[in-house]
């Protein structure tokens, strides 16, 4: 009877052993998107679902498979400087390099970032009725003298422009090379073979002359120009050369 009972006992104890739960390998964190819950002992597998690139804005560090969902801030817009691409959600911070100053030709309320460009053609195109005021070799040779004021033919800088003044008393015409600046027009001409007859009392010296004319005209409202010019003549085989600086004043009709 004593032996029976023993046995009973090693019997159930042999029973319980072999009839207890087996681990259950799995991930354990119902965070995962391997979560099993069945498992009663971590894997360390748990794979996780998210943004894994650690520049976006929604970035999971935690995430080990790509959801394919992850966002980016940045500029949006493709004729930006600063266009990004890969960017989801705008910054608010595009840049657009451009003309920024309302009297340019080429404004435009877009631009953000001054780049230099712009271009004040506008300000000055048109024709001027004018006054020059040469008190010396030159006096009476322009006096009331027109202007006009257009792009140079082929020019690739589109602030370079062509001054034609005329005197139509004494039908001399001086076709001069400028370039702009919002502020003035600044002149520098080199003219050869220049008809023209220099006077000094009994004195005559006949054409034709090499011109040199520098100068500024500035804008003091939107219609008129008014600044010194000075007008050169040579003659190198006489060594022939006189000058005078005139005031120019023009108002656009």
């Amino acid at each position: 009877m004593k032996y029976l009972t023993l046995f009973s006992i090693i019997c159930s104890s042999l029973l319980i052993v072999s009839c207890g739960d087996d681990p259950v390998l799995g991930c354990t964190d119902p965070a995962a998107s391997n979560y099993n819950p069945l498992a009663n002992e971590d894997s360390g597998t748990c794979d996780y679902i998210g943004c894994t690139d650690p520049d976006a804005l929604n970035y999971n560090a935690l995430a080990t498979i790509d959801s394919g969902e992850c966002t980016y801030s940045g500029c949006t817009d493709p004729e930006a400087s600063n266009y990004d691409p890969k960017a989801t959600e705008d910054s608010g911070d595009c840049i657009f390099p451009g003309c920024t100053d309302e009297d340019g030709d080429n404004y435009d309320p877009k631009f953000n970032e001054e780049d230099g460009s712009c271009t004040y053609f506008e300000l000055y195109e048109g024709t001027y009725d004018g006054n020059f005021d040469c008190m010396g070799t030159f006096a009476g040779l322009l006096d009331v003298a027109s202007a006009n004021i257009t792009k140079k033919p082929g020019a690739d800088n589109t602030d370079q422009v062509t001054v034609i003044v005329s005197n139509p008393a004494t039908e001399i015409t001086l076709l001069l090379d400028g370039i702009i600046t919002k502020e003035m027009v600044t002149i520098d001409t080199y003219i050869q073979n220049f008809e023209y007859t220099l006077e000094f009392g009994e004195i005559i010296i006949e054409g034709p002359f090499e011109v040199f004319v520098t100068g500024t005209l500035t804008r003091s409202d939107e219609n008129t120009l008014s600044g010194p010019i000075t007008i050169r003549i040579d003659k190198t085989e006489l060594a022939l050369s006189v000058s005078d600086t005139c005031d120019y004043t023009a108002t656009r009709n």
